[in-house]
């Protein structure tokens, strides 16, 4: 679906990483730019410029705002955006059987779930998302 992402960019207004910036942290980027990692929900994101296979999209917004870019059940979906309570949720980088839904979450309102998959097939991530706010 990179249709979907791109369209999200464009009305975010982002850039994709400089060369010069690959690598970096996005939490040390300037605003406005947007990359792929391997390490999302890491308190470091090094980010890069080209996607690769299984690598979550990343965008620091022109508020400073870092959002990991993922897939979700429409279930998932519904209850993240209800913002009702603390949800545990598997987040794909890429579209998924079963999760098919475009979701931006706000790193903030992330935490790693007690209990990490194992890197399968997908290249889920489980975290907490805080939907209360």
């Amino acid at each position: 679906m990179p249709e979907v992402t791109e369209a999200l960019r464009v009305e975010r207004g982002l850039r994709v990483v400089a060369s010069n910036e690959e690598g970096t942290d996005v939490f040390r980027l300037p605003d406005g730019v947007y990359g792929f990692t391997y390490a999302p929900a890491y308190k470091e994101m090094p980010i890069f410029a080209e996607r690769r296979l299984h690598s979550f999209e990343v965008h620091r917004l022109k508020d400073g705002s870092v959002h990991l870019i993922g897939f979700v059940t429409p279930a998932m979906s519904e209850k993240i955006l209800a913002k009702a309570a603390m949800v545990e949720a598997i987040v794909y980088p890429d579209s998924y059987p079963g999760s098919t839904e475009l979701v931006s979450l706000d790193v903030d309102d992330m935490q790693p779930a007690k209990k990490a998959l194992a890197r399968e097939d997908g290249n889920p991530l489980k975290t907490l998302v805080n939907g209360g706010q």
